[in-house]
């Protein structure tokens, strides 16, 4: 027979058992860390490609993370990241909430210049949800539109581990995206700042993670200046381009180049007449001729007022570029055109170029430009100029070259420079044109996807369309409570029925 002296002690033994269980299990679980996916398309197993970039990370690789734990990516990031942490100890997250945490999101955007505002809700967004960088490298940025992939209407495709694995790459090879600013005739220069310089664009090119740089074509020792570019600019030329340098420009863009060329009409020395800019030798490989005419919007709801029609505003036409431009959800955003000539199709295109930017029928393209400017007074159209609606800007793409690239070939032509100058990102009701200009780079810049991790698949009701919106709030507001209303009244008048029949039934 037990004492209770012996049971005590055997109940102390016992407690002290399950306290060095539990701590070799924790130690247990703590080196021998396991995750279960459970999600039925197995949103958060890693690629065998994911897989070896976080097994082959040779330092530590910093990564701030500035969502809101209100937005629908938060728990996907966070998800995915502890998968990525429990592959490897070289990551440190650092998770940053800019509603909740306003003065570490503030410690965070001046370091790396996040540039951030607020919505009517009164949520804090910011043009990057990601930073990733190493010691001493430059920081990589991520966007919320590079996590996910909405070309599926209604539906939306998580591309949060493609996003991560390439911008973990790029940071570990510390290797950007050239971004090369063509000059030598007149361009534009980077380091030109204010409303009518380049200096915006760059800042914006920096943050989505492209190195900049200004490459002269016109050299004469110059035998292939744009190899390695991701993208060539040439913005805003006002001297001749010279045979060989257009030759050679041409040559890079067929062999598998994306450029793209913003040019204005340019008067001659006399002003006489539109200097010819020799550009046609290049965008002709595309399809596209830039007219030597001036444009003249006559369409009141387009044109400034207190002008002759010279600056209006243009329409964008359907295109992977101007997706983000079109519909009523959009109609705020403006693309205001400043001395623009109009662009007109081949008759050898290879590929039939898409117009991108169009004026209203009611505008036309003025020839002789300098005789009116002589007269003076309201520009009248004549019968040699050319009829609306014209094409402002323009985009193709040829046949992939080489084999095997991502994509071929693209060009996009604007028939003005005025889209890239720094007024489009300094002044919110021009904010349209830098939409255009940066969505425009983004296209033709598209990055090789990473063949090597799949897709996953598309998750329904992450888009939704207004009248998707409209049927939801009509079932939330009126049907599901119509619902619950009537039937509270039918229990009502059920228990009515059921508690006066019994007494009529007795009162007989």
């Amino acid at each position: 027979m037990k004492t209770p002296r012996a049971g005590q002690a055997i109940e102390a033994a016992g407690v002290v058992f399950a306290t060095v269980l539990a701590v070799l299990a924790n130690v247990l679980v703590s080196r021998h860390y396991t995750r279960w996916d459970l999600t039925t398309h197995r949103l958060y197993t890693l690629s065998p490609a994911t897989l070896e970039t976080l097994r082959s990370l040779g330092e530590s690789i910093d990564v701030n993370v500035l969502l809101s734990s209100k937005d629908p990516l938060a728990d996907s990031v966070r998800f995915l990241l502890t998968a990525y942490q429990a592959e490897t100890d070289r990551l440190a997250v650092r998770y940053v909430d800019p509603d909740r945490h306003p003065a570490d999101f503030l410690a965070v955007q001046q370091k790396y210049g996040i540039e951030a505002g607020k919505t009517e809700e009164g949520r804090v967004m910011t043009d990057a949800v990601v930073v990733m960088s190493r010691a001493g490298g430059k920081p990589f940025f991520l966007s919320a539109g590079e996590l996910v992939d909405e070309s599926e209407e209604a539906r939306a495709r998580s591309r949060v581990e493609q996003a991560f694995t390439l911008t973990l790459r790029h940071v570990m090879s510390d290797v950007r995206a050239r971004a090369c600013f063509i000059t030598g005739h007149g361009e534009k220069r980077l380091e030109d700042g204010g409303a009518r310089g380049l200096g915006e664009l760059v800042a914006r090119l920096r943050k989505n993670n492209f190195d900049p740089e200004e490459i002269d074509t016109s050299r004469p020792d110059a035998k292939d200046p744009l190899s390695g570019c991701r993208v060539g600019l040439m913005v805003g030329p006002t001297q001749p381009v010279g045979v060989e340098d257009a030759g050679r420009i041409r040559t890079w863009f067929e062999g598998g180049g994306n450029l793209f060329v913003l040019a204005s009409p340019v008067p001659d020395a006399d002003n006489r007449r539109m200097l010819p800019l020799g550009l046609d030798t290049i965008t002709s490989a595309g399809g596209i001729a830039l007219d030597e005419t001036f444009v003249f919007e006559r369409d009141p709801a387009r044109k400034l007022p207190g002008g002759f029609g010279e600056q209006f505003l243009a329409e964008a036409k359907l295109h992977p570029i101007t997706e983000g431009l079109v519909g009523d959800r959009n109609r705020d955003l403006k693309i205001l055109m400043t001395a623009a000539r109009s662009l007109s199709r081949t008759a050898s295109a290879p590929v039939p170029p898409a117009e991108l930017l169009t004026t209203s029928k009611d505008a036309f393209g003025m020839k002789d430009f300098f005789a009116w400017a002589e007269k003076g007074g309201p520009p009248e159209k004549s019968s040699a100029d050319r009829e609306g609606p014209l094409a402002l800007s323009m985009a193709t793409e040829l046949p992939k070259k080489p084999a095997g690239a991502a994509h071929g070939p693209r060009l996009v032509v604007v028939g003005t420079a005025s889209v890239a100058l720094g007024q489009n990102w300094q002044e919110g009701v021009l904010h349209g044109g830098a939409v255009f200009t940066e969505s425009a780079i983004s296209w033709l810049a598209a990055e090789p996807p990473l063949v090597d991790i799949p897709d996953k698949p598309a998750v329904a009701g992450a888009r939704i369309s207004d009248a998707s919106l409209g049927e939801v709030l009509r079932y939330a507001v009126l049907y599901m409570p119509g619902a619950f209303v009537l039937l509270g009244l039918a229990v009502y008048f059920r228990r009515r029925i059921t508690e006066t029949t019994p007494r009529e039934s007795s009162g007989k």
